[in-house]
């Protein structure tokens, strides 16, 4: 179990120095005048207090900090939490964009554990005024299956 939680504070301490774990004092579109962050609550809930600290789990590429060694690094933190807990699934399926590489890198660590390709199902996305939902499915799919979801962040489901 020790290992399990160095494991944990090692990422921990990766994604602080990598500059994805954000305070208040961090000026972003999210926190304009350093009073907190706003998020998508806000805008149902003006009123809700703001947060005093963030966690960006995004790539560059999609306006984030995280390095290849820091998704890689949460996705073997990932692998190992299902696995510990039994879960069963059939496919990883990310939401786009943000979960994308943390299921290609989660892939990868299932092929290197088990010598088993996990297929990485890609969800089609569609927003409407006030909602994203999942509009089809691209890529290697069986009716039935047990699909493991991953994303930065899931409010809803």
């Amino acid at each position: 179990m020790l290992k399990f939680v160095e494991r944990i504070v090692k990422l921990a301490l990766m994604l602080y120095d990598g500059g994805a774990f954000l305070t208040r004092e961090a000026i972003r579109k999210n926190n304009p005048d350093g009073r907190g962050f706003r998020f998508k609550h806000h805008d149902q809930n003006p009123e809700a207090e703001l947060s005093p600290s963030y966690i960006n789990l995004r790539v560059p590429e999609n306006g984030g900090e995280l390095t290849p060694e820091m998704v890689r690094e949460s996705a073997g933190v990932f692998y190992e939490m299902v696995t510990k807990a039994g879960v069963q699934y059939d496919c990883v399926g990310p939401i786009p964009k943000a979960g994308e590489p943390f299921a290609d890198a989660f892939a990868e660590i299932f092929l290197e554990a088990t010598g088993k390709r996990l297929p990485v199902i890609h969800l089609g996305k569609s927003e409407g005024d006030s909602s994203r939902r999942v509009a089809g499915v691209i890529g290697d799919f069986q009716p039935g299956w047990r699909v493991l979801l991953m994303d930065d962040l899931i409010t809803k489901a």
